[in-house]
């Protein structure tokens, strides 16, 4: 744990380092992983001081015989070096296709329960993402815009609400 808000908030601010960002061709855009976010968290807050809870879901929404979606919403709690708490709540998805047998109905168990931690680690990721930088890896054009001193294009803006501080 970060020992001051000072140092906590540079730490939020900083980029993602490289070795931690994840390309996929199935995934638009870079992105991180749910254990790199909790080793985050863990670092700069202290494993005692951040929880996250599942509000509703995981939630499977059918789109047709063969794929669906899982949804969940999430909320993390973070408590600063100085007792201040900053609240986030987010959704999280993840698809579910059918692949080989065409039909949700025939697909094994454990795919259900892989999509199912996926969308509340996703729900997580979103939520840690609005605390700051180190948490979301910019596109390569952001990343440019980024070292020029431009803004950021739309689509890097926060699409969600800003963290409620309670305390």
């Amino acid at each position: 744990m970060l020992e001051n808000v000072e140092t906590q908030r540079q730490e939020l601010s900083k980029p993602v380092d490289e070795r931690f960002i994840r390309r996929n061709s199935n995934v638009k855009g870079p992105y991180t992983t749910g254990d790199y976010v909790r080793l985050m968290l863990n670092q700069i807050f202290g494993p005692d001081n951040w929880s996250h809870v599942v509000l509703s879901g995981p939630e499977l929404v059918r789109l047709n015989a063969g794929g669906a979606y899982v949804k969940t919403v999430v909320r993390l709690t973070v408590r600063f070096a100085n007792g201040q708490q900053a609240v986030h709540e987010d959704v999280g998805v993840t698809v579910l296709s059918a692949g080989r047998s065409d039909n949700l109905d025939n697909i094994a168990p454990q795919r259900y329960e892989t999509a199912l931690k996926a969308a509340v680690t996703d729900g997580l990721k979103a939520c840690a993402e609005h605390l700051g930088a180190c948490f979301r890896p910019m596109g390569d054009a952001d990343l440019e815009r980024s070292l020029r001193g431009a803004r950021p294009a739309a689509s890097a803006t926060h699409r969600h609400p800003p963290v409620e501080v309670v305390g």
